[in-house]
């Protein structure tokens, strides 16, 4: 799962989960969070999936992908936005 402190940065590379919340068509796609919104408790994330264009997921449907210790593209600190 995402959390606001380690993961769930702008530029962090996620997979989405297997779930029911998520399209079957969707699952195990991987892409990159390019913003973030609502509160880090239960926070939104933009997706922009690999060769697709951006979706929206909460915190709960993403998985980290971004390798341990390992800086991404782009790191600068998570932006939350009120919904």
């Amino acid at each position: 799962m995402i959390h606001p402190t380690s993961e769930g940065r702008i530029g962090a590379k996620v997979r989405l989960r297997e779930l029911d919340s998520v399209p079957d068509e969707l699952q195990g796609l991987s892409g990159t969070i390019t913003q973030s919104f609502g509160h880090p408790d239960h926070a939104a994330h933009e997706v922009v999936l690999d060769g697709g264009g951006p979706h929206l997921f909460w915190h709960y449907q993403l998985r980290d992908e971004t390798p341990d210790g390992a800086p991404s593209e782009r790191r600068p600190r998570t932006i939350y936005r009120r919904a």
